[in-house]
């Protein structure tokens, strides 16, 4: 049975061995001037004469990941780039760098956002996620012709890649180039042609003014998707626009199953029944509201 002072001892003996898992030992470098004793150069040099460590790679990679949460935790720009730096330096895991880069773009720090990524999309150019964010941050500094270079670079040397063609027409559809946004999407393959990228597709075709092919396209999307409120809303604005309003009707009402009380929906409903000239049933609306004063001078806007 060990003793206090012998648990002690083999605390203190094994403490050594657990560090050396986390630091490397490198011998102490001193250098000695002519005319001086190894004592005098030791003094002028500031270096200790005992053993110096060094943090391994792995140990340094997990100090920067800690460091650029932290940093962003509390708000310190010149942490997260330093932090960011370190890795990049390293080339560790590129998924912090991408928090840290949203980070500095949500905070507009763009140009300090670009100072990561653009390193890191050289580490890992099949990283569709730093791609897709390095293009955004270029389209806030308002570069749009370098994001669509990029994006578009990377598609004509890997033309199978879905995402990085869906991530261009998306792109396309920000910098409002639908024509080409409409092209890359009716590229992707038919396992691609989810009900999202027909609502983008519709997008496109109403910004180009072809709102029959919009609205097939939505019809579509929300066939194989029902509860897709984003296209239902798109498909009841493209109705009231072609004059169809019975039909636009009854897609802001069944919106309203799904958010009873939207006041947008209400407003679009009012305007909708001034349209069709039933002003008391848009007066019927109006009242209806909880706060129909305020409502009412909403309405009025229109």
């Amino acid at each position: 049975m060990l003793k206090g002072s012998q648990i002690v001892f083999s605390s203190l003996f094994l403490l050594p061995l657990c560090l050396s898992a986390c630091v490397q030992p490198q011998a102490a470098s001193r250098t000695v001037e002519p005319g001086l004793s190894g004592a005098q150069s030791g003094q002028q040099s500031g270096q200790s004469s005992g053993p110096q460590y060094t943090l391994s790679r792995n140990a340094e990679l997990n100090f920067a990941y800690l460091q650029i949460e932290q940093a962003m935790q509390k708000g310190d720009l010149e942490a997260v780039i330093s932090a960011g730096e370190t890795l990049l330096r390293l080339k560790g895991d590129m998924r912090p760098i991408g928090d840290a880069a949203a980070w500095l773009i949500s905070g507009k720090h763009t140009a300090e956002a670009e100072r990561l990524l653009k390193p890191a999309i050289a580490l890992a150019p099949e990283d569709a996620v730093l791609r897709a964010m390095f293009a955004d941050s270029l389209i806030e500094q308002g570069k749009p012709e370098e994001a669509e270079r990029l994006m578009r670079d990377y598609v004509e040397q890997h033309p199978d890649d879905g995402q990085a063609r869906l991530d261009l027409a998306l792109l396309y559809l920000k910098t409002g180039a639908n024509a080409d946004a409409l092209r890359e999407l009716e590229k992707l393959p038919k396992s691609m042609q989810t009900p999202a990228v027909l609502y983008y597709r519709a997008q496109a075709c109403r910004a180009l003014k072809r709102p029959e092919q919009a609205a097939q396209l939505l019809e579509l999307a929300l066939k194989q998707s029902p509860d897709f409120l984003e296209a239902m809303l798109e498909l009841a604005g493209i109705e009231e626009e072609r004059g169809n309003y019975a039909k636009a009707r009854a897609y802001y009402e069944k919106l309203l199953n799904f958010d009873e009380g939207n006041q947008d929906i209400l407003i679009r409903l009012v305007a909708l029944s001034l349209k069709e000239g039933n002003p008391e049933r848009a007066y019927e609306l109006a009242c209806a509201m909880p706060d129909s004063m305020s409502f009412m001078l909403a309405a009025s806007s229109l």
